[in-house]
């Protein structure tokens, strides 16, 4: 397979994975850029073919990015969720001077949260996404919280915070302590 068919096929599965978990294209793109959206980010994915294109080439790809966060419809709050994906085919890498170069373009906040992958770590996005698995776990990870403040502040003092109005919430807690747990 060429690396042209090759990019197109990368770039396909990354529509149908931003696709697949809600999002859309966006009503202003550019060019043959990747951008979805949905009502909370903005995303742009960048494919490119090597680690020294994306070397060369990163600063100005955001420009496209910034063009369009400089003309941002939408939510308000939106505007502060734009990311910039760039994704370079092959492995990870784990090379020295790949990593040096992802560490730099991933702390560069101008604009935009950058994130550098390989095209073997693509079936993470978009960053942050949570299948049912990594839910479950998380869930079984978190205790209850009135639970936890329960063994903490005990079970009157947790009802006096959680029952009834919360208007005067400082009076019952107060009474509660002064009356003592």
């Amino acid at each position: 397979m060429n690396r042209g068919k090759t990019l197109d096929s990368i770039r396909s599965k990354i529509e149908t994975e931003f696709q697949n978990s809600g999002f859309s294209h966006c009503t202003k793109q550019s060019n043959s850029d990747l951008c979805f959206e949905n009502e909370f980010a903005v995303y742009f994915v960048f494919v490119l073919d090597t680690a020294s294109e994306l070397r060369k080439d990163w600063k100005d790809l955001h420009v496209r990015l910034i063009e369009h966060y400089q003309e941002h419809e939408g939510p308000e709050d939106r505007e502060w969720n734009y990311y910039a994906i760039y994704v370079v085919l092959g492995k990870s890498g784990t090379t020295s001077g790949f990593l040096d170069l992802k560490r730099l373009i991933e702390a560069d906040t101008n604009y935009s949260r950058k994130f550098v992958l390989t095209t073997d770590e693509i079936d993470i996005m978009p960053p942050g996404k949570l299948s049912d698995e990594d839910l479950k776990a998380k869930s079984d990870e978190i205790p209850d919280p009135r639970e936890h403040w329960e063994k903490i502040l005990g079970r009157e003092l947790i009802e006096a915070i959680c029952e009834g109005p919360k208007n005067k919430i400082e009076d019952r807690i107060r009474k509660v302590i002064e009356d003592g747990i």
